[in-house]
Formats: structure tokens, sequence, C-alpha cells
């Protein structure tokens, strides 16, 4: 979601959750990352995140875990990526150009 600005009604929604339901929602997606399956993360955590926050709209909630684990991705890249990535970081990372 490069240059997009979430509406403020999407920005109060988010800024209403806890800490533990933003952990929750970006949790859920880590995990089925981890299975190795590339079909359904965001779902698992969409529905993670309507199980906590069952007022918001289905593209609300959409669009709210898309923010959620762009900014934990992110913040605690470390903690976001271990154990998903395989083979992270690839081999040419840190070298230099001549």
């Amino acid at each position: 979601m490069t240059g997009h600005t979430p509406p403020p009604s999407l920005r109060a929604a988010i800024a209403r959750l806890d800490r533990d339901t933003l952990r929750a929602v970006a949790i859920a997606y880590r995990a089925r990352r981890q299975e190795g399956t590339s079909d359904g993360p965001a779902y698992e955590a969409v529905a993670e995140l309507h199980g906590r926050a069952p007022d918001l709209t289905d593209q609300a909630a959409r669009e709210a875990v898309s923010l959620i684990i762009g900014r934990a991705a992110s913040e605690a890249q470390a903690w976001f990526w271990r154990g998903i990535c395989h083979g992270w970081p690839p081999p040419w990372q840190g070298l230099r150009r001549h």
C-alpha cells in the first residue's frame, strides 16, 4: 500500500485496537506463513481481527490487516520474518559492488 493514505475512519478503527489484538493479527499471519502456505495467511489474519473487532466491515478488516502486517513487518523485522523466509537473507545480500 505504498503511497496509500488510509481514510481517517480506518485509522481511527486501528487506533482503537489494543496491542494484544494487533499482535494476534500479526501472529495469525506469521503462523500461516511459517507453515509454508502461500495462500491464505492474510485470510487467517482477517478472521482473527473479525473475532476481536466484529464491528469492522469485511473491507475495513482487510485494509486494516494489510496495514497491521505492513507495520509489524517494518517495525519488528527480525521477529516478523524469522522462520518464514527460508534462505534469508539472500546469498547476494552484503556483497560489495566493485
